[in-house]
């Protein structure tokens, strides 16, 4: 490394006044005001023969990230970023630690080549000499690294869009410019990561549950368990032994906790208990017998989870801010659960907890967006969606002529028809259906199939929460049966909180209007945001627990994943640029991209390499 600053100074300075061979790479360290052109010169030219080479032939080259590395080389007091610095060494050695720590947060390191960067750097401190293009070079590579891992951490590496998630983060990659330059100046980039990824609970829970199960890959061997049956309590075989130190090792057995009497090979009392903990844990039936769905969990490797994890932590990122003064009403799809925050952020435990209902994974998928909560409305009216209404509804009808009085349900004019209009059920109702002219509701009371309230986030895919006479499907493991909506377990507890926070209700308040048997809506005066999410792995009560990706969403994101044009190469070829002897290049503004001119300072006609 560096041994003394000042010759570092000293000698960089001569570089830049004489246009001559560096003799050593920690000439590097600074500029004077007058020589500022010189280096910008040869910084600049660097750039645009990168953004030649690279941005018309590479498709899925973030044009954002371009823009940033623009704006950073822009908004820098001095030429380089990295170099011309009196502590230039501390400065490179925290950003190559900082990108070779990115798997602390489910990002691949060498996804940012830290390892290349600081081979590199190795080089040109050790080589007799190096030229103006060598430094350009290596100091533009370590600012695309670092804004990539950067916009990487805080924002995620594909949109969520493209994965048909509804969710619409404001990308602010002025603002990573700024944080970083900031760092530098400051001398703290090696604080970069903490400031910037999301500093919700779940989040840091999941970066804890990452290390550990990584740790598990690392130093335990996990067997194949092997049953040809069912294993229900009284079972006695050799591979129950292996079985308990498989679920001591996973944190769902504690052999030494346990004053029973064990017997290797028994499968009894304590550690059935911790079979129906793992069950619990990984979406299943917690009845402590080992069958066909939790040998096959128990038999999942390591790696599988670790991808699960992986994949829940990009997603956290695609969230726009949540703040802490907003209430928060989560629900997570293939867990068939709700939980809500009476602080939004998301840096706390859940006061409340319940079980839910979503769309059918097949055909009626719930989906994933964000929306404020508005109002909840009692005694609803259930207005049948066209679909169900011909594809469903229909069919019966006309087996039974009887079936929409048997369901309290009315065939009445559409929003589409005429005041005076009428309407009478026939051979044409679907038709009459399909055009807005008829439509069939179901009227408010006990076997309404919205129950007796429903919770209003006005939405473009008409999805709501709402309550349902349907009360044993809460009680199954897999619970994705509705049409897209999402039916809550407990609708008195959750319209109880709602409306006590800013509503001033109480209990009786919510039972009084759940009784009535007719339409009330109440709007809700405490601000709540109602976020349906869907993530295969999450930390609840301290555990670690795993879902089903039951609309295939992890998948999806590991071939869109897979798929991305690392930053890697980019790297690797901007440090193999040739010479910087293109036109000159200068900045005009903020924000715009680098232009050519051709006018070279004290009368160049090109740039000494």
């Amino acid at each position: 490394m560096i041994k003394n600053n000042t010759v570092f100074l000293h000698l960089l300075m001569l570089f830049i006044l004489t246009g001559v061979l560096l003799t050593s790479v920690s000439a590097a360290a600074g500029v004077t005001k007058n020589n500022h052109q010189f280096a910008d010169v040869v910084v600049n030219n660097t750039l645009k023969q990168y953004y030649l080479q690279q941005v018309p032939v590479t498709e899925e080259f973030d044009k954002k990230l371009w823009q940033a590395l623009d704006d950073l080389y822009f908004l820098s007091p001095l030429p380089f970023v990295w170099l011309a610095r009196e502590n230039t060494p501390e400065l490179i050695e925290q950003a190559i630690l900082t990108l070779e720590q990115a798997e602390e947060n489910g990002l691949k390191n060498s996804d940012y080549q830290p390892s290349v960067l600081r081979s590199v750097w190795s080089d040109l401190w050790c080589k007799k000499s190096v030229t103006a293009a060598e430094l350009a070079r290596f100091d533009i590579a370590l600012s695309l690294s670092v804004l990539q891992y950067l916009s990487d951490l805080r924002y995620g590496r594909v949109s969520p869009e493209q994965v048909s998630f509804n969710l619409y983060p404001e990308r602010r990659y002025d603002r990573l410019v700024s944080q970083l330059l900031q760092a530098i100046r400051q001398q703290t980039v090696s604080s970069l990561s903490t400031r910037l990824q999301p500093d919700l609970l779940p989040y840091q829970q999941l970066k804890q549950a990452l290390a550990y199960y990584r740790n598990l890959e690392q130093n335990y061997h996990f067997p194949v368990l092997v049953f040809n049956d069912k294993v229900e309590p009284g079972f006695f075989g050799p591979q129950i032994s292996q079985l308990k130190s498989m679920l001591e090792v996973l944190g769902d057995f504690n052999q030494a906790g346990s004053d029973e009497m064990i017997v290797d090979e028994l499968y009894q009392g304590s550690i059935v208990d911790a079979v129906k903990q793992f069950q619990l844990r990984h979406g299943l039936q917690a009845d402590g017998v080992i069958g066909k769905k939790t040998l096959s969990a128990l038999n999942q490797p390591i790696s599988k989870r670790i991808q699960q994890i992986e994949l829940a932590l990009e997603r956290w990122r695609w969230l726009p801010a949540l703040p802490d003064s907003e209430a928060l009403i989560l629900v997570n799809i293939p867990a068939f659960k709700l939980w809500v925050y009476k602080q939004g952020g998301l840096k706390s435990s859940a006061d409340i907890e319940m079980n839910v209902v979503v769309g059918m994974a097949k055909e009626h998928q719930t989906p994933v967006f964000m929306k404020r909560l508005q109002y909840l409305e009692f005694g609803p009216y259930w207005n049948v969606p066209k679909k169900i209404a011909i594809e469903e509804i229909w069919p019966k009808i006309q087996a039974d002529p009887d079936y929409l009085q048997k369901h309290n349900m009315e065939l009445i004019p559409g929003f589409n028809a005429s005041d005076d209009a009428s309407v009478a059920v026939g051979e044409d109702l679907p038709g009459l259906i399909e055009s807005g002219r008829a439509r069939i509701r179901q009227l408010p009371g006990n076997r309404n199939s919205l129950g007796r309230v429903k919770f209003i986030f006005p939405n473009r895919h008409a999805v709501y929460l709402h309550d349902t006479p349907a009360r044993s499907l809460f009680y199954r493991d897999r619970r994705d049966f509705s049409h897209g909506c999402v039916r809550v377990q407990h609708p008195e507890q959750l319209a109880e909180y709602i409306l006590g926070l800013g509503n001033g209700w109480q209990r009786q308040d919510v039972v009084k209007a759940m009784s009535k048997s007719q339409k009330r809506q109440v709007r809700v005066k405490y601000p709540f945001q109602v976020l349906i999410f869907y993530n295969t792995a999450q930390v609840i009560d301290d555990k670690v627990f795993f879902f089903e990706d039951i609309y295939h969403q992890d998948t999806l994101l590991s071939q869109k994943l897979n798929d991305l044009t690392s930053v890697a190469s980019n790297i690797e070829n901007l440090l193999q640029l040739p010479a910087a002897n293109a036109p000159g290049i200068k900045m005009n503004k903020v924000g715009a991209r680098i232009v050519a001119n051709t006018t070279l300072p004290h009368g160049q006609s090109s740039i000494p390499d």
